[in-house]
């Protein structure tokens, strides 16, 4: 995840300046007129007391290929999150202080979700806005009183990115099934427990942290 603080994650084949009407999902061709001959060495340029590192591309050449090089990265990042989720909706239940499991599982959760957080800030504003559909998708279609807390610092990893779009996408979705909740009578029943929620409140609880 080092490398991701340096770099802005995104699609180049979809923002081809030659070919501005190109769809995302065209096939990026590389320059024509001459066949492209990939960077190679010979064993024997080691023996040699010099060696000719000049540029054996063309820029046109290494543009084309660093662009279809990140083609990859949608699928990259939709498959990172959905493992991301399966793990954090797989956590044992949370325990008397809040946490799901023991120091491992804690310790996982945090090192998962500050990899998210480094990888939502630098993503292109398309697979931003992919990752953040795909974790409302899933907040606004599951219930799940093991990952509350984690589900939360997920969340957080797309507020801390872009808080205007998250609050929008989030906000009309908790509020309306927070006052719905309340209105059911969620949270009605006292208890002198903290760390045992009613599996009645669950819903609220879930609304309330995401």
């Amino acid at each position: 995840m080092e490398i991701s603080q340096y770099i802005k994650i995104g699609d180049l084949t979809g923002f081809d300046e030659l070919a501005p009407h190109t769809q995302l999902d065209d096939e990026p061709t590389l320059p024509t007129g001459q066949p492209l001959s990939l960077p190679s060495f010979s064993l024997d340029e080691l023996e040699s007391p010099y060696i000719d590192l000049g540029s054996r591309l063309t820029d046109d050449e290494e543009d084309a290929l660093l662009k279809d090089s990140t083609r990859d990265f949608p699928d990259w990042i939709t498959s990172f999150i959905r493992r991301v989720i399966q793990l954090l909706e797989n956590l044992p239940e949370e325990g008397p202080n809040g946490t799901a499991g023991g120091t491992t599982e804690v310790r996982v959760i945090d090192a998962v979700t500050n990899a998210c957080s480094q990888i939502c800030v630098h993503l292109s504003e398309p697979l931003y806005d992919m990752v953040l559909g795909m974790i409302y998708e899933y907040a606004s279609t599951n219930v799940r009183p093991n990952a509350v807390r984690a589900i939360h610092q997920l969340v957080e990893c797309v507020a801390n990115a872009d808080p205007v779009k998250t609050l929008a996408r989030f906000f009309p979705f908790c509020a309306q099934n927070i006052r719905a909740e309340l209105e059911n009578g969620a949270s009605s029943l006292r208890t002198t427990s903290s760390s045992a929620p009613l599996p009645a409140d669950a819903t609220l609880h879930w609304s309330m942290y995401s």
